[in-house]
């Protein structure tokens, strides 16, 4: 008697640990939502170009200084992300003359910001950042 006693315990625990998990992994994901960055890019190449261009051209102005600096940088790097991201792995576009001179641009900004984050940008590298933003900007305009 004991030991069907036993058995029914042991089946029982391990049906409720079973159950426990599944509830969890149910629950889990809904309890915790992760903060998504909202995109900034329409999916039109020729009007997402031009944004990130107008968007780095501002960014790049500001003093180095700024109270937002930091931040500035962070939502910086996630729109060169989400532009690469979204036209590179795209024949139609990583071919174009407009998306090279982006790339151009941006790959340079970003090493900036990943190795001398803490300094200001050069003005040698502004100045060739906006020439090559407008280039762009007038690139896929064509």
């Amino acid at each position: 008697m004991t030991s069907a006693f036993h058995r029914l315990i042991k089946k029982v625990m391990g049906v409720s640990a079973l159950l426990l998990l599944v509830f969890s992994l149910i629950v889990t994901p809904f309890s915790n939502p992760a903060e998504a960055r909202q995109s900034e890019l329409s999916g039109n190449f020729s009007e997402d170009t031009i944004e990130v261009a107008e968007s780095l051209q501002k960014t790049i102005s500001l003093p180095f200084d700024a109270e937002d600096h930091e931040d500035r940088d962070i939502e910086t790097l996630g729109l060169i992300n989400e532009y690469m991201s979204k036209y590179r792995p795209n024949t139609r576009f990583n071919d174009s003359l407009s998306f090279t001179t982006m790339q151009t641009a941006l790959g340079s900004l970003a090493a900036h910001y990943k190795n001398s984050s803490n300094r200001p940008i050069p003005e040698k590298l502004k100045d060739r950042l906006v020439q090559e933003l407008q280039k762009a900007e007038k690139q896929v305009a064509k």
